[in-house]
């Protein structure tokens, strides 16, 4: 029969599917876990607030055009919207999360005191992507409990802790994002330095710093902490100018990695050991006026600093090749800059331990994509767009002293520079050291 004929071939086609693509990894993709994947791609992130009052502060915003202030923000590149939605002391409500949520595609964080499974499926119903939840209002068991729920209905948990004791429950309970409360909830004193100190015991987790962030200075204080990112509210509602003020913050907030690409002189060692860029660049394309050898590249290795991780530019060449390169230590990463697809990856990647940049394209298999020049090496300015979805990125063609401003804003993983730092085809050590000034003491 026909229809027994179809049906075999569609569970033979999708036997080879499922194979590649397994149904656990695609109940996961079907979920909405942006608000993770920003951690993942993005060095810092702001969580911008809607609040009309709060019982510390009294009314904040009179007329409180919520609306106006949420498009603002989301015009300024913030990560997340949050909205009040406690009525009572906050003066917030449900109807104002949904509304800003019909007319923002930002993701948006319901910010209330959740106690009971109703409010989590009420958040999931009005669209919430992520919601509060207050260690010091919850067991340890609610917290898991509503933690698991939030995740089965496909929202992110921000985990609200204000000292150690919080932060330890909030870890055993599975949080993936720890959101450390300056502000003492039971006497609502604030102490900037909580989530700084904090910090330092926890440095391996997401830890967002919350309450009290009102400067630039305090936004790099938290930069340079390691924290990764910040919720500001009050600051920004009390701004005449909400955009503005939120391009300031994420300015001074900007500070990629840095990849100096190109390198093949012993005196272009020499400025990297000085400088401490994150990554340099051996270029083994034939073609490139900046390609070395094998033989070069182990040279130069060998005086290199060996907290700078060093990235070999391939382009359309063959997986042996690389893997000779890899194997005799030359490089730590690999980045494929020609029209290597995804099999060509999965190929690579089974064969060699190594973390994989992708050019131009995001693989499934790399760990990062990079965005560049479409005439790589020439000094040409690659049209910028925050294409990425789950990797981190590198921005690469054209960056320089002159709009490396720009660039900061786009709050990229890395980037990546070459003849930007040149001088006559050379590397030059004044233009390397002005770059590296402005982006890690942005100013």
């Amino acid at each position: 029969m026909i229809l027994d004929e179809i049906l075999e071939k569609r569970k033979a086609n999708y036997q080879l599917i499922e194979n590649d693509y397994p149904l656990d990894k695609l109940i996961e993709d079907v979920k909405n876990y942006k608000f993770y994947d920003l951690f993942k791609r993005k060095n810092f992130i702001f969580i911008t607030e809607c609040k009309k009052a709060s019982p510390s502060k009294g009314i904040i915003s009179e007329d409180y055009p919520y609306l106006e202030i949420a498009k603002k923000y989301e015009e300024a590149g913030s990560d997340v919207i949050s909205c009040l939605t406690e009525p009572n002391y906050f003066l917030g409500s449900v109807e104002h999360f949904k509304n800003i949520r019909k007319h923002t595609k930002c993701l948006m964080l319901r910010k209330d005191f959740i106690f009971s499974e109703y409010q989590i499926y009420e958040s999931k119903k009005i669209g919430a992507d992520v919601i509060l939840l207050i260690c010091s209002i919850l067991t340890e068991c609610q917290l898991k409990d509503f933690i698991d729920l939030t995740h089965s209905l496909g929202m992110c948990a921000l985990v609200e802790a204000h000292d150690e004791k919080e932060i330890d429950m909030a870890i055993r309970c599975g949080a993936k994002v720890v959101g450390v409360n300056n502000r003492n909830l039971k006497d609502f004193t604030v102490d900037f330095e909580n989530a700084l100190n904090l910090r330092k015991k926890y440095p391996d987790i997401y830890m967002i710093s919350e309450s009290g962030v009102k400067t630039i200075e305090e936004v790099k204080k938290i930069k340079r902490a390691g924290l990764n990112g910040a919720l500001i509210g009050e600051a920004l509602m009390k701004s005449e100018d909400p955009y503005n003020e939120l391009l300031k913050y994420r300015k001074a907030s900007a500070m990629p990695k840095i990849k100096f690409c190109g390198i093949r002189r012993k005196e272009d060692i020499d400025y990297v050991n000085k400088l401490l860029p994150d990554y340099i660049g051996f270029v083994f394309v034939k073609s490139s006026r900046r390609k070395v050898t094998l033989t070069e590249a182990l040279k130069l290795k060998k005086h290199l600093d060996p907290s700078i991780r060093v990235i070999g530019v391939f382009q359309n060449q063959s997986i042996s090749f690389i893997s000779k390169i890899v194997k005799a230590g030359a490089i730590d990463i690999v980045q494929l800059h020609g029209d290597e697809d995804d099999e060509y990856v999965r190929t690579l990647k089974d064969l060699l331990d190594i973390e994989v940049i992708s050019v131009y394209r995001s693989s499934k298999y790399a760990e990062y994509v990079m965005y560049d020049s479409k005439e790589p090496g020439k000094g040409i300015k690659a049209t910028y767009r925050n294409k990425a979805k789950t990797k981190p990125y590198f921005l690469a063609g054209g960056i320089n002293i002159t709009n490396i401003e720009d660039i900061l804003l786009l709050n990229p993983y890395a980037i990546d520079i070459s003849t930007g730092v040149e001088k006559d085809g050379v590397k030059d050590y004044n233009k390397m050291e002005e770059i590296i000034k402005k982006v890690r003491d942005y100013e």
